[in-house]
């Protein structure tokens, strides 16, 4: 009971601090309204002065850009990074301070903005995890949410996807789009899995490295956000999260890593959270890993509103720009430098960061910055693009005696459940995106069987209604789960933390009537939402069984596509499923202290654990693997190859994936997801297919040496249909 008081006492704090922030918003608009959009904010100059101590001249860096500069850069950095040093050089020490925050409360024009100072162009800011966000006041394309689309394995599709939503980002007159985020779902019940890539550091490492490149290859900075260790919604505002070095340098850290040195991130959001006592934005030891060591050549932002604290100690630890006002950074940081507490050094290696940044996406020279372009908005491409994403990452979980797919020329079909005619495309917080038609799930049946679909309102339905659809329908096709009045970012008392893997009761109630009405009937259930559901109260009742996530502006279509078989499925699941939610870490989102585990999802589970693991999936074909095979072992990568066949009727896509055990002289995780390739092949034909894992990706963090190494001995490697197919044969690797 005591937990229950404390959890509604946190969710009530939270709501007041929405309701401050709310309160805030018109207050910051009377101030920012009436500027021009390259017109600093004025900072409070009625405040007790203070006398200020003799600053020492701009000292020029003059240096050749590092090689990580070279890389990060899309034009030349080297004239770029002389050019900083003159503009430098010309701002006075309050406008290099105003250059250091957001320009206020509320987005101008649609996007959060820094200022315009001389020749620094500012940024414009917008959300888009899964499309342009509704600040932009813009219908945009709504893709599925990023844990959707890690469920379909393909770089490429998600590089596309950030190309798309990169091109929206221009149209809405934006050029620093916030995503992707990139957090570890250490448990399912986080309010925010839908906008990540799932449980996995290595495969959201490849995916959202592909999104990066996606949305800076049209011109628009790409901002990898939470860092770090963020994967609890109702405290983390609040909440310290210990984490021991090891589990944090390789669970928790990898996928930033390789999105700062392969996708060349142009910036890092920092969490709201603490880690290991400090916050994430003022928090020396993360960003000393992400300049020091990774030599990161991008600017890190806070996050919004509460995401900074102390002046002094974020500049110092490396924060370069507080987002989206100076509470922290404009009079507190003028006044210790004024006082000497900070030095001058501090604001200009800031923003020799931001500036570069913004000079190397030319900033400066876009032709009419700004302005909205709405045809470039929900073109059909891109609305095809996210049927495609949506088709791509629906997992088929349990499909019994071939129950789907349906067929469209005589089959009826009884459609029941609170969401099979909602629109039900992600949380409403500030991932949320406005587009101008969601296509639900009955409008996509409906395209496709007209007066044979039997609907039931659960909103409007008359008594009896569910059995007469039920009775006149060869097939009972139930759409359940939540939406973001259940899950998603906790504002105002909507979205938050899940409570339980459960189902609703209401759903689950559903469900048991209807398979008590369907009696022989085919029973078929859709689930939507964020991430894992338990299904142990129905699943042996019902013939098949589809996760369907948050889907899209397209979704209805694109599940209609494949329930008819007009598609295959193809998505495999990029978390685990228990069979209790007991076997997973403990999930405290009520705590203002917690542990990270070393072990979660399937490095923790045993496959007797999970009803559905890591990485599973059903088609509407077979695969069958052999001739495993150790090509190649370099300096840097192993290779090897496996021959897949499709032993069904149908084409299809089968996703391979290569775990790698260790030798065990090392206490870590039994297997880790280390390879995987998609290969689509025609019903009888079978293809070699080789994957190549990075040695260094089997390397250990040892906190000794503070590096990492490789341990020594026999590595084996399982290629595989998913986690917890461990009986298949292995390929031994003796190493170093």
């Amino acid at each position: 009971m005591s937990a229950i008081l404390e959890s509604m006492a946190f969710r009530a704090l939270h709501s007041l601090r929405g309701l401050l922030f709310i309160f805030l918003m018109p207050l910051s608009l009377a101030a920012c309204g009436s500027k021009e959009d390259d017109e600093p904010d004025a900072r409070d100059d009625a405040s007790t002065e203070v006398e200020c101590v003799e600053l020492p001249p701009f000292k020029r860096l003059d240096r050749a850009p590092t090689p990580e500069e070279i890389a990060y850069c899309p034009r030349d950095a080297k004239a770029i990074r002389e050019r900083v040093e003159e503009i430098l050089e010309e701002l006075t020490i309050d406008e290099k301070i105003a250059l250091m925050a957001g320009r206020g409360l509320l987005p101008i024009s649609g996007t959060w903005s820094t200022p315009s100072i001389g020749a620094m162009p500012g940024f414009r800011m917008i959300d888009g995890p899964r499309g342009v966000a509704n600040t932009a006041q813009q219908k945009t394309t709504a893709f599925p949410v990023a844990m959707m689309r890690a469920a379909s394995f393909d770089p490429e599709l998600e590089r596309r996807i950030g190309a798309a939503i990169a091109k929206e980002t221009k149209a809405v007159g934006s050029d620093v789009l916030l995503a992707p985020t990139a957090n570890i779902l250490f448990h399912p019940r986080w309010g925010r899995a839908q906008e990540t890539y799932g449980e996995d550091s290595f495969l959201m490492g490849e995916l959202a490295t592909a999104f990066i490149e996606g949305a800076q290859n049209e011109g628009v900075l790409a901002t990898i956000k939470h860092y770090a260790v963020n994967s609890i919604e109702n405290t983390r505002l609040e909440v310290d999260v210990s984490i021991d070095e090891r589990t944090l340098r390789e669970i928790y850290l990898p996928h930033f890593k390789k999105a700062v040195q392969e996708g060349k991130v142009a910036a890092v959001m920092t969490a709201y959270n603490r880690v290991n006592g400090a916050y994430a934005s003022e928090n020396e030891a993360l960003l000393s890993i992400l300049y020091d060591e990774w030599n990161f050549a991008g600017f890190t932002m806070s996050d919004w509103v509460f995401g900074t604290h102390d002046t002094e100690k974020a500049i110092k630890a490396g924060l370069d720009l507080e987002m989206p006002v100076g509470q922290i950074y404009g009079r507190p940081l003028s006044d210790a430098v004024c006082t000497g507490a900070v030095d001058v050094a501090l604001l200009d290696r800031s923003l020799r960061r931001t500036v570069f940044a913004a000079l190397c996406y030319g900033l400066d020279a876009i032709p009419n910055r700004g302005a909205i372009q709405p045809d470039e908005l929900e073109r059909p491409e891109t609305l095809e693009l996210a049927r495609e994403a949506a088709r791509r990452g629906a997992v088929l979980l349990k499909n019994q005696d071939a129950a789907l797919p349906l067929d469209a020329t005589d089959v009826t079909v009884a459609l029941l459940g609170r969401l099979a005619d909602r629109p039900n495309i992600g949380d409403g917080g500030s991932s949320r995106v406005l587009t101008s038609e969601v296509i639900t799930v009955r409008q996509g049946l409906m395209e496709r069987i007209g007066e044979r679909l039997h609907f039931v309102d659960a909103n409007e339905a008359e008594p009896g209604a569910e059995v007469a659809a039920i009775q006149n329908a060869d097939v009972v096709l139930l759409v359940v789960g939540l939406t973001g009045d259940d899950e998603g970012e906790f504002i105002l008392g909507r979205g938050g933390d899940r409570t339980s893997l459960r189902l609703l009761d209401e759903d689950l109630a559903l469900i048991e009537r209807a398979v008590a009405l369907a009696g022989d009937k085919r029973v078929i259930v859709i689930l939507e939402g964020g991430a894992a559901f338990t299904v142990n109260e129905f699943v042996d009742d019902v013939d098949a069984v589809v996760m369907a996530f948050y889907p899209g502006s397209r979704g209805g279509e694109a599940l209609a596509d494949l329930l008819f078989g007009d598609a295959n499925f193809t998505g495999r699941l990029p978390f685990s499923v228990p069979f209790d939610e007991e076997a997973l870490p403990e999930f405290d989102n009520v705590s203002l202290e917690v542990t990270y585990p070393k072990l979660h999802g399937y490095l923790l589970l045993e496959p007797e654990d999970m009803r559905y693991p890591f990485g599973y999936g059903l088609s509407y074909t077979d695969f069958a693997y052999s001739d495993r095979a150790l090509v190649a072992i370099d300096d840097d990568r192993i290779r090897v190859r496996v021959t897949v066949q499709n032993t069904g009727a149908r084409k299809g896509i089968e996703i391979v994936q290569a775990y790698v055990e260790y030798p065990g002289s090392i206490p870590r995780a039994k297997r880790a997801l280390k390879a995987f390739a998609t290969v689509e092949l025609e019903a009888g034909a079978s293809k070699p297919v080789d994957l190549e894992i990075a040695i260094d990706d089997l390397r250990y963090y040892d906190t000794v040496s503070g590096k990492f190494d490789l341990e020594e001995g026999e590595h084996r490697i399982r290629i595989a249909a998913h986690a917890g197919e461990t009986d298949v044969p292995s390929i031994a690797v003796n190493l170093p």
